[in-house]
């Protein structure tokens, strides 16, 4: 049944989004987007059952059928429970990161924020036992709530 769910989707997709595709998800070197054909804008997401882990690298950019993406966004959750993770080198294309982005990273020691990021978002690096050193940029104008929580 599955199968042919899965089969069913895959065969329609393309017929539902043929006309203004609106976001697809995308493995790209390792790391899963979702692009948006619109603005040719990249967020970085997550994907059931699968945790980031070592070092991960986010482009500035990713390429995709032909076309490339500008990645500008963190969404929420992604690197959440994340435990194996142990670096994550931003762009300073990203301009947001999103809610329990970071989450219980509990091998992340430090972190970068790029210059184009104006907020740190609720929980988003809660439970980094081991976060020692976060360096700001002076475009930060807020930090939500518990962001640095644990």
């Amino acid at each position: 049944m599955k199968k042919l769910l899965l089969l069913s989707f895959t065969l329609l997709f393309p017929l539902m989004a043929s006309a203004d595709i609106v976001c697809v998800l995308a493995k790209i070197n390792g790391i899963y987007y979702n692009l948006y054909d619109k603005d040719k804008t990249a967020e970085v997401t997550s994907y059931p059952n699968f945790k980031y882990s070592g070092e991960v690298t986010i482009p500035a950019a990713v390429t995709y059928n032909d076309s490339q993406y500008s990645v500008t966004s963190i969404g929420n959750q992604v690197f959440d429970g994340c435990s194996e993770l142990t670096s994550v080198t931003i762009p300073n294309s990203i301009i947001y990161i999103g809610q329990y982005a970071f989450r219980d990273c509990s091998r992340l020691t430090s972190i970068t924020i790029p210059n184009g990021v104006t907020s740190i978002e609720s929980c988003t690096f809660a439970f980094c036992s081991r976060l020692t050193s976060v360096i700001f940029p002076n475009s930060i104008t807020s930090i939500g709530y518990s962001a640095f929580a644990g």
